[in-house]
């Protein structure tokens, strides 16, 4: 029988005469008649389903003799519990873990990772067991996820990245008395945003307004009409960049 169980018969043979009586069944097996008699007769009996994960064999015994059953075992189930993981890692890492519920002990299953900065362990096992995802610092600005498998199921998490940092090339830089123009060179990662803005707009520009990643900040002065030199200041990228004049 499969593990869902079902109807079956066995025919039961003797003389006219002769009475018999069945003795013994599994407490998985359900007599539906014939059990007992005199002559000839057919068994009736029902097995119920399986709900275990081993298979089972058992007999009915009738007039001394014994009539076989056995029946397959159910199917693995594997539960994944992932409250264990919540929100995304931090960009130094972590760990968290996964509870795997199977419906048998003898139920087996694996655990596994794509990528090398996330390790599940272990990796494998047979029923019930708590799997630890553990993850590695993240160097990168932008945030970076995966999906790992465990128990035949996907599990995805999201890990955070660096907060962005900048720097510039240089902090000071000369414009000629007519007036005129340079750059400075900003620092930092492609997805960090940055702006360029004037502290002395009357005579000092800067662009671009906004831009990401590195790249060159533009200053441009006006004519000086004093006889004396002047500074000026801009603010990239969040530092103070000094122009003289």
């Amino acid at each position: 029988f499969g593990d869902s169980g079902g109807a079956g018969s066995f025919a039961v043979n003797t003389a006219a005469a002769c009475a018999y009586s069945t003795t013994s069944w599994p407490n998985w097996v359900r007599l539906d008649g014939g059990d007992s008699g005199t002559g000839p007769g057919t068994l009736l009996f029902t097995v119920y389903a399986n709900s275990a994960t081993t298979p089972r064999t058992g007999s009915i015994i009738v007039g001394g003799q014994s009539f076989s059953i056995s029946q397959a075992a159910a199917a693995c189930s594997v539960t994944v519990d992932t409250s264990g993981i919540t929100g995304q890692f931090a960009p130094g890492g972590g760990s968290a873990s996964v509870g795997v519920t199977t419906n048998g002990g003898n139920c087996a299953w694996t655990a596994s990772s794509p990528v090398n900065w996330a390790s599940v362990a272990p990796n494998g096992s047979s029923g019930r067991a708590a799997v630890t995802i553990t993850v590695s610092m993240n160097p990168a600005v932008g945030e970076r996820s995966t999906s790992l498998l465990i128990g035949g199921q996907p599990v995805n998490i999201t890990q955070g990245g660096q907060a962005c940092s900048y720097s510039l090339q240089s902090l000071t830089g000369t414009a000629p008395a007519a007036g005129g123009s340079g750059t400075v060179g900003v620092v930092t990662a492609p997805s960090c945003a940055w702006t360029a803005a004037s502290n002395d707009p009357g005579w000092l520009t800067a662009s671009p307004a906004t831009a990401s990643g590195a790249g060159d900040a533009a200053f441009t002065a006006a004519a000086n009409p004093d006889p004396l030199p002047r500074t000026g200041t801009l603010t990239i990228a969040g530092r103070t960049f000094t122009v003289t004049q």
